[in-house]
């Protein structure tokens, strides 16, 4: 307000009355509170016609596009180039990078073998290769899918990737593996230094190793060198990772236990020096989640070592499988192991409940699974029977459990032992291995019925019975979770199909009717039909020409008497016959002796080779050489070139 208009406003007011100036004040906020409410009222109008509104613009952009349409169709309009599809280029590596992560199956659903002709592990693989041909815009993501899980089967494939990993360039294909698993690779004892040195050298170089994986070959033994292996054998198991803390694998492995780490499994038998030396190693676990150890050999000195190891505290370690077979092993996690975050246990080879483990390690449980000893036989999948006994002491030692997995007392029993105990209040699911497995359903959910009922364990969604014990993973893979009421899911493992139901696990019949459940039985040839034995083959052509002989030889004799007369003999000298037999007897007496000297040099020459073979050492081109020797390319996808990327296409 100006200097000059202020004054005159005083003016006009000093002039006024008090009176006037209180009505017209009130008339002023009369007049306010008018227009708030009339502000108020339009705001609700608005607020009703708003939707309505909105549908209206909703029918016009329709009816817009009808009338388009109709007029394109009756050529009123010129028709409109459709839009051009989305350059595949335009989408970042992220993007691509999580599409082609959805494309990978699950690990426990493929058996990375490479010796069983074409499968779908190696199905998948080629798939991951050819993603990387595609187009140069999908060659870095589909390059670190195809590199993330490195599956080694054959020790050639070690130098191969050490090569790769070595070689330099713009690309870090280091950083982009994250699970590295030795499955079944035997080392020959000729290449040992040759893999030792790359193996160590891969495992310095993946920095990003988030899992270690080592699974031995059944049928050749576990050896440091190849100079430890006794009997003949020409290869080994490499013992490499858990032989020795304080050399170069285990400061390596070390190395990446404290950088991140996540998962390690070691399945071979480890000798009581092979325990004490992975404690060493888990000192620096400091991210570890998941470990998995082999059984223990025992041979009497653990007990005495356990009282000078320090203690062991794996902070992060939440899931644990293990052997129980080894009693001072035992002892050593119980007393020695702080593991304050674990919620899972998977114990192998079980006669009974390990009290001794669950009183340390139990009380945070909210997983267990009892896994049985087996019997021996290789297609035999009974197993010992298991003490269900120390289960009235389950609430105490695992107060907080809620999956639960116990065998049934024999394969072919009831469960009536397990379900007559007492279980922790929060316990939802029981599962039971058994080997039949013919309960039938109304008898399982009655079974769970009761135990709520009866207040052995009130929180009880869920029992199922589990057939047999191959995958100790298997209640998790399947978890009761997952389905419900009368739904079904198929789950798909190496040479079987199991169908997962409310109350059972068992194997799909419908998918594999003629596969033994989880038995991947040798092919006998007994059994085809068209088969002979060599052995009879051979007998049966010579009776056969023996006798076709025989006949001829009646023949010609039948036909020379009725042709010759009576008269007429041919005159026997028995000089000239004695003669050609003991000419013909000394010569097949020299020849058998000759042979012998042969086949009794020839031995001792494979024995001598053998050992100059087993104590040569090839050096790494030698090796690439016999790798690349072994390698049948069907298609550009399998090629080893097709792997590698060339820094260029950046």
């Amino acid at each position: 307000m100006s200097g000059v208009a202020r004054p005159a406003l005083l003016d006009e007011l000093a002039e006024r009355s008090i009176v006037d100036i209180a009505r017209e004040v009130e008339s002023l906020r009369n007049e306010n509170a008018r227009l708030k409410e009339e502000v108020s009222r339009l705001a609700q109008e608005l607020a009703t016609q708003t939707p309505e509104l909105l549908r209206y613009k909703k029918e016009h952009t329709v009816f817009e596009g009808a009338v388009k349409s109709l007029m394109r169709e009756g050529g009123f309009l010129r028709p409109v180039a459709p839009n051009s599809p989305l350059n595949i280029n335009a989408l970042p590596p992220e993007i691509l990078l999580r599409i082609f992560s959805a494309t990978k199956s699950p690990l426990y659903e493929h058996d990375p073998s490479i010796v069983r002709g074409r499968n779908p592990w190696l199905g998948e693989i080629r798939f991951r290769k050819g993603l990387v041909l595609v187009c140069k815009a999908w060659s870095w993501p589909a390059t670190a899918i195809l590199y993330e899980d490195i599956v080694l089967r054959e020790m050639g494939q070690i130098l191969a990737l050490a090569r790769t990993l070595s070689s330099g360039g713009t690309r870090d294909f280091c950083g982009l593996i994250h699970h590295l698993r030795m499955d079944s690779c035997v080392v020959w004892a000729p290449c040992t230094v040759v893999i030792r040195e790359d193996l160590l050298a891969i495992l310095q170089q993946c920095v990003a190793l988030r899992s270690l994986s080592f699974h031995p070959h059944p049928h050749f033994p576990d050896a440091n060198h190849a100079a430890d292996v006794s009997g003949g054998w020409e290869g080994l198991n490499p013992t490499w990772f858990v032989q020795d803390h304080s050399d170069g694998f285990g400061q390596a492995l070390q190395s990446r236990l404290s950088s991140g780490l996540r998962e390690l499994d070691i399945a071979s038998t480890l000798s009581e020096t092979q325990v004490v030396e992975l404690h060493k190693l888990l000192t620096s676990a400091q991210s570890l989640r998941s470990l998995k150890i082999g059984p223990v050999a025992v041979s009497g000195t653990l007990q005495d070592a356990i009282t000078v190891l320090e203690t062991l505290i794996l902070p992060a370690l939440s899931e644990l499988q293990l052997h129980v077979n080894h009693t001072a092993f035992i002892t050593l996690v119980s007393s020695r192991w702080k593991m304050p975050s674990l919620k899972s246990v998977t114990a192998l080879a079980c006669p009974a409940l390990p009290e001794e483990l669950l009183r340390s390690h139990g009380r945070s449980l909210t997983y267990l699974n009892i896994c049985p000893k087996k019997k021996s036989g290789a297609y035999d999948h009974r197993w010992e029977p298991c003490e269900a006994t120390a289960l009235r002491e389950l609430p105490e030692l695992c107060p907080v459990l809620d999956h639960f997995v116990f065998p049934a007392s024999k394969p072919t029993t009831t469960a009536a032992d397990i379900l007559a105990n007492a279980f922790p209040p929060t316990l939802r699911y029981l599962d039971i291995w058994c080997h039949t497995c013919d309960a039938p359903r109304a008898r399982i959910e009655s079974e769970c019925q009761r135990m709520v009922h009866g207040g052995n364990s009130p929180a009880l969604v869920r029992i199922r019975r589990l057939r047999r014990i191959v995958y100790p993973d298997l209640p998790l893979i399947c978890h009761p979770s997952l389905v419900s009421g009368d739904e079904m899911r198929i789950h798909r493992f190496p040479r079987a199909y199991v169908l997962q139901t409310s109350w059972a696990v068992l194997p799909d019949g419908e998918s594999h009717s003629n596969i033994p459940w989880f038995v991947n039985l040798p092919e006998d040839e007994d059994d085809d039909p068209r088969y002979v034995d060599p052995d009879d083959s051979w007998d049966d052509e010579d009776s056969e020409d023996e006798d076709e002989e025989g006949e001829e030889e009646g023949e010609e004799e039948d036909d020379d008497e009725a042709s010759s007369p009576a008269t007429d003999e041919t005159p026997y000298d028995p000089f000239n016959d004695e003669s050609g037999s003991e000419s013909s007897s000394e010569s097949d007496s020299d020849v058998d002796r000759d042979i012998d000297a042969e086949i009794s040099d020839w031995e001792l020459d494979i024995v001598a080779l053998r050992q100059e073979q087993l104590n040569a050492q090839y050096d790494r081109a030698t090796v690439l050489e016999l790798f690349r020797s072994t390698q049948m390319v069907s298609d550009p996808s399998d090629d080893e070139d097709a792997m590698s990327v060339d820094d260029d296409d950046d």
